[in-house]
């Protein structure tokens, strides 16, 4: 069921309908049913809102940053989903992005990219790459209104942070 699933997804990336077949499903009973991509759209509704509370947030931070780019490159199966395209096209007012990479040809090109930029026998144009923290990191004391932020939104990574307890007590430390 999982497999067929799949499959209508990525049908529904492409087209506007996709029917799915199940072979003894029950009692040795098939099924088959056409899915429209609306409904896969509505079904998901509220993974799409995510989608769009996470996005948005780095969409801001981007700006807030002053950060610019040249291309978008989406990796992953979801990101080919139109709907999910239609959000990031609309938050950098794109007119196309790019999905010809896999997941494996991404990391190998973004190692090739680091390595050249620290290599003193390549010479790369100013090309800059940046990790960041995607969450806010904090600390709760367990039992008190203590927190302490240990990582907040957009931080470099790496990046390091010594916080020091001085307590009489034992004490608990909550993470969120």
């Amino acid at each position: 069921m999982k497999e067929q699933a799949e499959a209508c997804k990525k049908k529904l990336s492409a087209n506007r309908e996709a029917g799915v077949s199940l072979e003894c499903l029950m009692e040795d009973e098939d099924m088959s049913v056409n899915f429209k991509r609306e409904q896969f759209e509505e079904l998901c509704a509220p993974l799409f809102e995510k989608f769009n509370e996470v996005f948005t947030r780095f969409a801001e931070l981007l700006i807030k940053k002053e950060l610019k780019f040249n291309s978008i490159e989406l990796v992953g199966g979801s990101v080919r989903i139109p709907k999910l395209q239609e959000t990031i096209m609309s938050s950098f007012k794109a007119t196309e992005v790019k999905k010809t990479l896999n997941f494996d040809e991404c990391i190998a090109q973004g190692a090739t990219i680091q390595a050249a930029i620290v290599s003193p026998f390549m010479s790369v144009n100013s090309t800059k790459l940046k990790d960041y923290y995607p969450y806010k990191i904090t600390l709760k004391v367990v039992d008190s209104d203590k927190t302490f932020t240990v990582v907040d939104v957009g931080a470099n990574f790496p990046s390091k942070k010594s916080i020091t307890f001085l307590r009489n007590d034992d004490f608990q430390l909550e993470a969120r």
